[in-house]
């Protein structure tokens, strides 16, 4: 079964993700009577200040995007039906509902069944894939937020990836970086007054360009104000009301007409053409990381990030370069349409999740009546 599956052989990769986004973005941090405002984080910018700054968190990709789409894309490949514990487990990150345990066959039978599991981790409530304790079922990967490239994610961003800045601040950014990584250069003795000097000088020189060229976060945001009409109150569409009903929208015994629902709500939303970044880091074996590419390509076929999205907000585009121990390059590039750019990494380890995949379906088939199959897979 499962021919030339390793699950212990892994290799670390950083992906580094950039969303640009096709329509404005909702993701909403909290919610002011009828006012909708976005998440935002405090980062440190450049002079280390503490700033406000809107971040799409990585727990929305990670769930957004892997876990909603990634599984259900699998369990679809394999024909597979799950009962409602087993379903949560999966698609909600599950549960600790009792004692936990560690048992490391279990664990084994999970990496080599679901990989989609073992990317993503879950924890797993009592009696679910046939084990009657709970179990923390750790994942290899972690996805980090969405940074609004801007003024005051610069300094992180920067560090992480500098090309995907925009051309006119990078030679700022390089000036001041470099003046202040001398600051603490060796933590064991107090910076010199040249460096001193050297970094007071950098951002009199610097941080006014910088300032001009790259927006702070608040220049993103776009506001959006719907209404939502009362409909009983249109007279074009009261006719499909009964008569009676028609009677009581004039007035009731009193008098008193029906109180109107007619509601006006403003959205705070990040403006189309901005761009966030995501640093995604992973230790996968090769199924794993082509079960993670798979679903990539589900995703590309509904760009979606965020909500309100039966308004057309959060479509995006979406490029990744990946960074190994031996090699950097890209790896895919979505631009919302059928077209797509995928590099030999991308094609050879999403070949190899396919080929499991369809000695997969081989299995299940050979394996139906198997009880010990039924209690893991929760069929």
């Amino acid at each position: 079964m499962f021919d030339n599956y390793d699950i212990f052989n892994r290799q670390r990769v950083t992906l580094h993700c950039v969303f640009t986004l096709q329509s404005p973005l909702s993701h909403i941090g909290d919610v002011s009577g009828n006012v909708s405002n976005l998440k935002t984080l405090k980062l440190l910018d450049i002079e280390g200040n503490s700033r406000e700054c809107f971040v799409y968190s990585g727990n929305a990709i990670r769930n957004g995007i892997l876990r909603r789409v990634g599984v259900a894309s699998s369990l679809e490949e394999l024909g597979l039906q799950v009962n409602p514990d087993t379903h949560h487990t999966m698609f909600a990150g599950g549960r600790i509902d009792g004692g936990t345990a560690s048992d490391m066959e279990l664990d084994r039978k999970i990496r080599l069944l679901m990989p989609w599991l073992s990317v993503l981790g879950t924890a797993k409530p009592q009696k679910v894939f046939g084990s009657k304790d709970s179990q923390m079922v750790s994942g290899r990967i972690e996805v980090g937020a969405g940074y609004l490239i801007c003024y005051e994610s610069a300094a992180y961003v920067f560090n992480q990836m500098p090309g995907i800045m925009p051309p006119e601040s990078i030679a700022p950014l390089t000036k001041l970086m470099e003046a202040k990584s001398k600051l603490s250069g060796d933590p064991f003795s107090i910076p010199n007054a040249e460096d001193i000097d050297n970094w007071n000088s950098a951002k009199r020189d610097y941080l006014p360009l910088l300032r001009k060229v790259l927006k702070i976060y608040t220049e993103y945001i776009a506001i959006s104000q719907t209404t939502r009409r009362d409909s009983t109150l249109d007279p074009t569409l009261q006719r499909f009301l009964p008569p009676a009903a028609q009677t009581l929208l004039k007035g009731d015994a009193t008098g008193k007409e029906k109180k109107s629902d007619q509601m006006i709500a403003s959205d705070r939303l990040i403006a189309q053409g901005s761009r966030l970044y995501s640093r995604w880091d992973l230790n996968c074996t090769g199924v794993e990381e082509g079960w993670i590419y798979n679903t990539l390509l589900k995703f590309s076929e509904h760009p979606y990030l965020g909500g309100k999205g039966n308004r057309g907000n959060g479509l995006v585009s979406l490029d990744i370069w990946y960074q190994s121990s031996d090699k950097r390059d890209v790896l895919c590039s979505f631009n919302g349409s059928n077209a797509a750019l995928l590099a030999d990494r991308f094609q050879d380890n999403h070949g190899r999740y396919k080929e499991y995949i369809s000695q997969y379906q081989k299995f299940l088939e050979s394996a139906k009546e198997s009880k010990e199959l039924k209690e893991l897979l929760g069929v």
